[in-house]
């Protein structure tokens, strides 16, 4: 399995951090170690809620990774709203504990990213097709007040790897995957998963695709 680094605390979530040092400092400096404890716990809960551990991403190319750290809510044959076709969904919800940074399900090119109204609030979506032509969707639950919370950063065209962090989502939410219909759910509902070392479901073809062939 292949390892994904980066910083261990989100880089978006640095300066919020900073501040709640800043915070905690200037407590201890004028109150004393007792009147600094408040400011104390908001710096540890900050890092705890702000932490992004590595990743060991599982590595056959045909597996679909959890986008996410969370909780598997759904699975069910369904239409796929971005692509106007039949799809596996997968639900994942991803609560206000779990680690907040989202990855790709599999390695590809982006060929499409969407921000729409739907629902009483907005959905995110990324479009990524693997070299073999499959397309795979993630799309992400975003409450209308809550786009200030959302950092995405791949761009239309480019390729992605699979498993690496694509974005943040602050507090967490409803991710979804919809994945091509004759793919092979290998997850159960209400199963814990960790972002880019659990499979959600395997792409199936007659030709055993290798990671050789896939990153060619």
């Amino acid at each position: 399995m292949s390892t994904i680094s980066h910083p261990m605390i989100a880089r978006e979530g640095w300066p919020a951090l900073a501040l709640a040092g800043l915070v905690a400092l200037g407590l201890y400096f004028y109150t004393g170690a007792l009147g600094s404890l408040p400011g104390v716990l908001a710096f540890a809960v900050t890092v705890y809620l702000l932490r992004d551990p590595d990743r060991s991403v599982f590595p056959d190319p045909l597996a679909l990774v959890s986008p996410v750290q969370g909780r598997v809510a759904d699975i069910v044959s369904a239409p796929d709203p971005w692509l106007d076709r039949q799809a596996w969904r997968i639900d994942v919800c991803n609560s206000p504990s779990d680690v907040f940074s989202f990855r790709s399900p599999t390695e590809g090119k982006v060929m499409e990213q969407w921000m729409r109204v739907r629902d009483g609030g907005y959905r995110y979506a990324i479009w990524v097709q693997t070299d073999e032509g499959d397309d795979v969707v993630l799309e992400i639950h975003v409450p209308r007040r809550s786009r200030w919370r959302l950092w995405h950063y791949p761009r239309t065209g480019e390729r992605v790897g699979h498993g690496h962090r694509i974005g943040f989502y602050l507090f967490g939410g409803g991710y979804t995957v919809y994945a091509p219909v004759n793919s092979c759910p290998r997850v159960e509902i209400g199963k814990r998963v960790a972002s880019g070392s659990d499979v959600l479901a395997s792409l199936v073809h007659k030709e055993r695709v290798t990671g050789l062939r896939a990153a060619s």
